[in-house]
């Protein structure tokens, strides 16, 4: 399907959040890409964090909402919160703060702003970077959509949120993220979204990256593991074995070019021994 930008509907802004502790180092290069994308995009960015860090953060960042996260909430409370506080917004993301928004991010929300009817998910590609930011691959992505509740169930990521939007009456409908999680918060949301019916669509391009760093939650393999169990058990997604089967190995083939960049680069097959590398 061919979108024109030029016909578009009125523009709704987009709400971009951020949850952080405030200390990130690379806290500042994100704001950046943040600043950048509002340029030439209608936003308003969301900054949550612990009410200690949030006085420096309103002094440095004075553009951007910076709020004091509900105690205890972890950081998808803070998400929740922040989409809770904003006013008029159509489509979401939420961005860690060691991760990277890239110039086709545009191309994704003006896709999502063309075609709002087209879905309730849309998500790009998005690239491994190490600390210093260089690429180490293209991460693994689902590029046939109709694959995605077949993968969820599979316990595979089809796509991650650096690079995904969600539409605020998909958001609504499933009441947000999932405050009493830590670590699989988004994988449980694209699993109740599945389950709900939702629709997804596949931008090609990069749009975004995720930073390979050590002390990064993604780090945590075995509860993140142990969550994303919990969550499959819980979800209630119907999808039959030979469905799950063909999908999982359609995905793998398809991404075996990054899966060998990857192994190459980091020294780890999976991407679990990566993180926990």
């Amino acid at each position: 399907m061919e979108f024109s930008f030029s016909q578009m509907p009125a523009v709704s802004p987009l709400l971009v959040v951020t949850p952080t502790l405030g200390s990130s180092p690379f806290l500042a290069g994100m704001m950046e890409d943040v600043a950048a994308l509002g340029r030439t995009v209608p936003l308003q960015q969301f900054v949550v964090a612990p009410a200690a860090a949030v006085g420096a953060l309103r002094k440095r960042w004075s553009s951007s909402a910076v709020l004091a996260e509900p105690p205890g909430c972890g950081m998808y409370g803070a998400i929740n919160a922040a989409a809770d506080a904003a006013g008029d917004w159509e489509w979401l993301t939420w961005i860690n703060d060691d991760d990277r928004l890239l110039h086709g991010f545009e191309d994704l929300w003006r896709c999502a702003q063309a075609a709002p009817a087209a879905a309730d998910i849309w998500y790009g590609e998005v690239d491994y970077v190490d600390a210093d930011g260089s690429k180490l691959a293209a991460m693994p992505v689902c590029r046939r959509p109709a694959d995605v509740p077949a993968l969820l169930a599979s316990g595979l990521a089809p796509f991650t949120q650096q690079g995904a939007l969600i539409s605020r009456d998909l958001w609504h409908k499933l009441g947000g993220m999932d405050a009493s999680l830590r670590i699989a918060g988004d994988f449980d949301f694209w699993i109740r979204a599945a389950a709900s019916g939702a629709r997804f669509r596949f931008l090609p391009g990069t749009v975004a990256a995720f930073r390979v760093r050590p002390g990064q939650l993604s780090g945590r393999v075995t509860q993140a593991k142990d969550e994303e169990e919990a969550v499959l058990r819980r979800c209630g997604l119907a999808v039959g074995r030979a469905r799950r089967l063909i999908a999982s190995v359609r995905f793998r083939v398809a991404n075996l070019p990054r899966i060998i960049q990857r192994t190459w680069r980091t020294g780890r097959l999976g991407s679990r021994r990566m993180y926990a590398r």
